[in-house]
């Protein structure tokens, strides 16, 4: 090598300006150690093109080797009696740069200028085939030579405008990588290291690519330093007349003796197939076994590999070897990245409430639909489980159910009693009529309970409150025409009172009628403008779907509940002003007690109710109608019964007069 060509690039804006531009040598980065050697001799001529700064080695190169891989190429090409032009990647570098038509013409032209020995220079107008071999790239051949390369692998190669002519039987790297990566990968490891040799250093960060594309990560890639030089194998020209080869290499097929088929696919590459192979060594011999093969061919490519056929340390007893930075995921857990660490070492999560994975490493987990929920694994959606007073799976429903049975059967007995005893002195005189209007109202409001148990219904969702309401209201009405008859007797039966014009059943009559006819009129409003209507509830409780009645408008609900306030309320006032009246018309005593716990019952089940969900909001409101109801019957008939069945004496005309007196 006598000289080398040199380009000039620009490297500012301004292409006029001198200190814009630099020399750049046409020469491999691997070899430039051996152009700056080649400098000294060069200086003569070359001192004012290139700065010694241009020169440098790559990181992890054999500086013996690098210089002697050239050296026997040169002695090569002096005993074939050619010519030899070193290009490599400062080559490719310029036909980035360089208009390539331009870039080609120079290099004819210094070739002319040069007068290699052995070279004919017609045949190199313009220069296009370039002949790699396994580390060394020469240029010795005319336009359409062809080319079969066995070792060499640049990717630029495959780029069928520039090197139309080039062929190569040569492994790929990319392909063994590949082959590498799914190796990997079929062994289900996620967690690798990578061991290479000092000037393998590119190649083992390409392989690093291929493996995190199939799934895995590379831990570190350790660095072996090379003890020996690299073997060199030299390449030899083929000096035939190749015009009309190429169309032959192009469609080359044939069958190699172990049945492997043999073609040149789109980029001139023949097919690759690896063996995989694991060492058994033991104290005795050393013995190489193949385990497993891999092919590719451009279109496809296939991995065969027997794990009984690996021999794994003696520690795990001969069992598959797992190599993982974490261990997998089960299902019902996610995978949560950690900080600053590779994709493949995470930590693993459970699935948020709602939320299952079914398989194994996944990234997300997946929400259930709206109606159904996750098993406690959280592997699988399940429906979601129903919320409501059951009559068949709830013991609370048969509790209430109890209760009211209870109450409606008191409530019977009562009224059986009074009916028996109905023109006795004590039934008259507290007012017989409402004593059954207040009676069968009770009894409605324990009729009322049903509607509240069971799967709730557009019809009993309208029928349960309005119910409840209006029954409710004739009770609180009863009671206030009773306080009010009581109030208005004791100052009637006073002579000459003007009180006595307001005794008889007109004023109780219209006082219960009035009043509710008002709860049924705000009824009636509420149902047409709002009606209450069954929907199921997805959002109270996560995991359930409350079956439950909306109330349409809670104003009118509420509404009711103050209404109903707002009688017992005025009950309590009138009855317990008139608690001082004498015994024979102290029922005033006992409606102030059933006031005092009607109001102290509902006052209490609003924040109840208003701090419960599902099943149990419902029950609460049972609880505050049954107290209540009770409350009423214990407290105003009761005692009536009493004395009516143990003390007759006291059920006598004479009796309460004389309590009077």
């Amino acid at each position: 090598m006598r000289e080398s060509s040199l380009i000039l690039l620009s490297k500012g804006k301004d292409p006029k300006r001198v200190e814009n531009w630099r020399p750049i040598a046409l020469l491999n980065t691997d070899r430039k150690l051996l152009a700056r050697i080649f400098f000294t001799r060069l200086s003569s001529f070359s001192g004012t093109l290139l700065s010694p700064v241009q020169f440098c080695t790559v990181k992890g190169r054999s500086i013996f080797g690098v210089i002697l891989t050239i050296k026997e190429a040169l002695e090569l090409c002096k005993v074939q009696n050619t010519g030899c032009y070193f290009l490599s990647l400062d080559q490719a570098k310029a036909f980035d740069r360089v208009d390539q038509e331009y870039l080609w013409a120079i290099l004819a032209k210094r070739l002319q200028a040069s007068g290699i020995e052995g070279l004919s220079v017609p045949c190199c107008q313009p220069l296009r085939s370039v002949a790699y071999a396994d580390d060394v790239t020469v240029a010795v051949s005319c336009p359409e030579d062809a080319r079969i390369s066995y070792g060499a692998t640049d990717p630029v190669l495959n780029d069928r405008t520039l090197y139309p002519y080039h062929f190569s039987t040569g492994l790929n790297d990319d392909i063994l990588h590949i082959a590498i990566a799914e190796l990997v990968e079929h062994l289900g490891w996620t967690w690798v290291i990578i061991l290479a040799l000092g000037d393998e250093h590119g190649e083992s960060k390409n392989l690093r690519n291929e493996i995190n594309k199939h799934g895995a990560c590379v831990d570190f890639i350790g660095t072996l330093t090379e003890d020996t030089n690299t073997n060199i194998r030299t390449l030899e020209r083929i000096q035939k007349s190749t015009a009309q080869l190429h169309r032959y290499l192009r469609n080359v097929r044939f069958t190699e003796p172990c049945g492997t088929e043999i073609n040149v696919n789109e980029i001139n590459k023949s097919p690759v197939k690896f063996t995989i192979d694991t060492w058994l060594i033991t104290y005795a011999i050393s013995q190489r076994i193949q385990v497993g093969e891999y092919f590719w061919s451009g279109s496809e490519s296939s991995l065969k590999i027997d794990i009984q056929k690996i021999f794994w340390k003696k520690e795990t007893n001969n069992q598959f070897l797992k190599s993982q930075c974490s261990p997998n995921c089960p299902p019902g857990y996610r995978k949560v990245p950690r900080e600053r660490a590779p994709p493949c070492c995470y930590d693993c999560a459970r699935c948020s409430e709602g939320e299952i994975s079914n398989l194994t490493d996944m990234e997300n987990c997946l929400k259930c639909p709206i109606y159904e929920w996750p098993n406690n694994e959280k592997t699988m959606c399940i429906e979601k489980q129903t919320e409501f007073l059951s009559f068949e799976a709830d013991s609370l429903t048969l509790v209430f159910i109890v209760l009211s049975v209870v109450s409606l059967l008191l409530v019977t007995v009562i009224i059986g009693i009074f009916i028996s005893f109905r023109d006795t002195p004590l039934v008259k005189a507290n007012n017989r009529n409402l004593s059954f209007i207040l009676l069968f109202s009770i009894k409605l409001s324990f009729l009322s309970v049903f509607l509240f148990l069971g799967r709730p219904s557009d019809i009993t969702c309208i029928l349960r409150q309005t119910s409840f309401g209006i029954s409710f209201s004739i009770a609180m009405s009863s009671v206030l025409a009773k306080t009010i008859m009581v109030c208005i007797a004791f100052k009637a039966s006073k002579p000459n009172s003007p009180w006595r014009k307001w005794l008889g059943v007109k004023i109780t009559y219209f006082i219960v009628i009035i009043c509710s006819f008002i709860q049924f009129l705000i009824s009636a409003i509420w149902l047409i403008i709002s009606p209450p209507f069954m929907e199921l509830n997805i959002l109270s409780e996560p995991g359930k779907i409350i079956v439950q009645c909306n109330e349409g408008s809670v104003i009118a609900f509420y509404i009711v509940l103050s209404y109903m306030g707002l009688l017992a309320s005025v009950s309590f006032i009138v009855a317990f002003l008139a608690r001082t009246l004498p015994d024979s018309f102290n029922e005033a005593k006992y409606i102030t007690f059933s006031m005092l716990l009607f109001c102290s019952v509902w006052i209490t089940m609003i924040p109840a109710y208003l701090s419960t969900k599902g099943k149990y909001m419902v029950a609460v409101e049972i609880f505050a109608i049954i107290s209540s109801s009770c409350g009423l019957l214990f407290c105003i008939f009761l005692p009536k019964c009493y004395i009516i069945i143990f003390k007759p004496n006291r059920n006598t005309k004479q009796y309460l007069l004389g309590n009077n007196k």
